[in-house]
């Protein structure tokens, strides 16, 4: 149940709740001995620190989780930590550190088969390696890795997935300078994050549909959002 309350507050954005859930998840797993809750309890206090902007300390216990999956021999949540992995090194500037977990979890997910979990998971890699390359200035790669992962994410009716790929397609046109674009794959994230209640995601997307409109030199339409 706390595991569940960490999960859930953290996709809401209320990451100091998600933090003392999960902190008291990986108390309680270690008094009753059960290394799968403590494992997935640790992965999600690295989501919620890294989302906090604390990097490091998230890497940390994401190769703590790393070593649970792979000494229980749970592939899934070895795919799953290297993938939040590279988000970690993302935010820490190290590309080519969060290129090579993104690809490395993307060919474990590929390996577990074809059922709906693992085809988000490839997809989720996708856009995590979007996200890298347009901050690599790659952003024709951006773009593509960005469209695939939509392809997929639609088709499995994944809202949240869907929301973040159209956000990550509307920054890559963004930089490529095709604004009109931009803005329209920017509203539809818009649209769905603001349904979902994803304050955090939402907020990202608003300060983009900024940007875009900052260099159209909409200023009043900039401060706006």
């Amino acid at each position: 149940a706390l595991l569940s309350v960490g999960d859930m507050s953290r996709m809401l954005g209320d990451f100091p709740r998600a933090k003392d859930s999960y902190a008291d998840a990986i108390t309680l797993a270690g008094q009753v001995g059960d290394k799968v809750i403590r494992a997935d309890a640790v992965m999600g206090l690295g989501l919620s620190v890294r989302a906090l902007g604390d990097w490091q300390r998230a890497l940390r216990l994401f190769a703590e989780a790393r070593r649970i999956y792979r000494k229980t021999s749970d592939r899934d949540g070895l795919a799953f930590a290297c993938w939040a992995e590279g988000g970690a090194y993302r935010i820490g500037g190290k590309l080519r550190n969060a290129m090579d977990s993104f690809e490395s979890s993307q060919t474990i997910f590929r390996s577990l088969g074809t059922n709906v979990d693992n085809k988000k998971g490839q997809a989720y890699c996708r856009c995590g390696l979007g996200g890298v390359s347009r901050v690599a200035g790659l952003f024709g790669d951006s773009m593509d890795y960005y469209t695939s992962a939509n392809r997929m994410l639609s088709s499995l009716k994944d809202r949240f997935g869907v929301a973040y790929s159209h956000c990550g397609m509307g920054n890559a046109l963004r930089m490529r300078g095709r604004y009109e674009d931009a803005l329209r794959h920017l509203r539809r994230a818009e649209r769905l994050y603001q349904t979902i209640g994803d304050i955090v995601s939402y907020s990202s997307t608003l300060w983009s549909l900024g940007m875009v409109h900052l260099m159209e030199g909409r200023l009043r339409w900039a401060e706006y959002y």
